[in-house]
């Protein structure tokens, strides 16, 4: 009787510890694959809250300068936004993952002149491509910002690789 109670008490089998070691690999990569999606959600997200920061950074420069903050076109990230007083509003900013595919884009508007009724100093545009598709349907999504405020827009043309033209960014 106490050789069978002193059995029991010496641990684990090798095939109970294999059986717990699997069950615990198969609940990790099932965790690991349901979260893929929210780190896209997430940096969806922080895309929107840059481009709104970005918003508020140009609207306070117009507010001393009476324009808008220009820049030249820059594709990756967004310039430091400050007024002629060289006062800092907002510091340079980068796409979270600003690889070949996904970058913040300002679009050129410097020495551009007039663009339909806005006169230079009047407009601005810049957007974030998105990784979700959203209700776009297709695989490319912007989160645009312009002297008009700021919406999605969903495109057959990949802005990031080609970016438009100030004018027709600044009517979007």
């Amino acid at each position: 009787m106490k050789t069978n109670t002193l059995r029991n008490q010496q641990g684990f089998t090798l095939i109970e510890l294999l059986v717990v070691i699997a069950v615990i690999g198969i609940l990790a990569g099932l965790v690991l694959v349901s979260m893929g999606g929210s780190r896209e959600k997430a940096r969806d997200a922080r895309r929107f809250s840059d481009l709104r920061q970005i918003t508020g950074a140009i609207e306070s420069v117009n507010n001393d300068d009476s324009s808008y903050f220009k820049h030249a076109l820059s594709i990756g990230s967004i310039p430091v936004i400050a007024n002629s007083d060289g006062y800092k509003y907002l510091a340079a900013m980068t796409d979270p993952l600003n690889d070949n595919t996904f970058k913040y884009v300002w679009v050129g508007n410097t020495g551009t002149g007039k663009c339909g009724n806005l006169f230079e100093g009047h407009y601005f545009c810049a957007f974030g491509k998105m990784e979700l598709p959203g209700d776009c349907g297709s695989d490319n999504r912007y989160y645009v910002i312009n002297q008009n405020g700021q919406k999605e827009r969903c495109d057959s043309v990949d802005y990031v690789a080609t970016p438009p033209n100030i004018c027709t960014c600044a009517t979007w």
